[in-house]
């Protein structure tokens, strides 16, 4: 009798917390796109729009921006701080469109072509990320249509868009 009377104040208090749960509306969320922007938009604006994308994208899960980073828990992708005094622009479009074709020393091959899922960002969208890259610790300085489209997955190699996702974001390295 004694574990009944010590178990329904629980029930209780864990049924008025489950009943007001269901009372509290839900919110959707839809991450940040950026539909077009004109291609006059200034490099430091798209930088902006890129800083919102990466935080909103979830390029942040696995990147990190910091100095010094510890050594004794390193991020799943490489530190961004800084990127933007060595990086030239090619380097970030091909880590962008082709993320395992060049493939840091001591990091698994695990990002995404950023467009495909999860960040599947279009065109204007690639562009104010690499502004964002370029002003972490340099001067943006690309302008929309001054650097190339992504091929589409079927027409760089002929799979089928899932093969050629599995394929790209290295899947492989840790599933089988």
């Amino acid at each position: 009798m004694r574990l009944v009377w010590g178990t329904l104040p629980a029930l209780l208090i864990l049924g008025f917390f489950a009943t007001a749960a269901n009372w509290v509306p839900q919110v959707g969320w839809r991450p940040v796109r950026v539909e077009s922007l004109p291609p006059d938009t200034p490099p430091r604006q798209l930088a902006r729009i890129g800083e919102d994308l990466v935080r909103a994208r979830g390029c942040l899960v696995c990147h990190v921006i910091q100095p010094g980073v510890d050594r004794k828990a390193p991020p799943r992708a490489p530190n961004w701080y800084g990127i933007g005094r060595w990086a030239t622009v090619d380097y970030l479009v091909k880590s962008l469109y082709e993320p395992t074709a060049e493939v840091v020393e001591g990091y698994a091959p695990i990002m995404p072509p950023v467009t495909t899922p999860p960040a599947n960002l279009n065109y204007e969208e690639v562009v104010a990320v690499i502004n964002f890259l370029q002003s972490l610790g340099g001067t943006p300085r690309v302008r929309i249509g001054s650097i190339p489209r992504a091929a589409t997955a079927t027409q760089a190699t002929g799979g089928s868009v899932v093969e050629v996702a599995i394929k790209k974001a290295g899947c492989g390295a840790c599933h089988t």
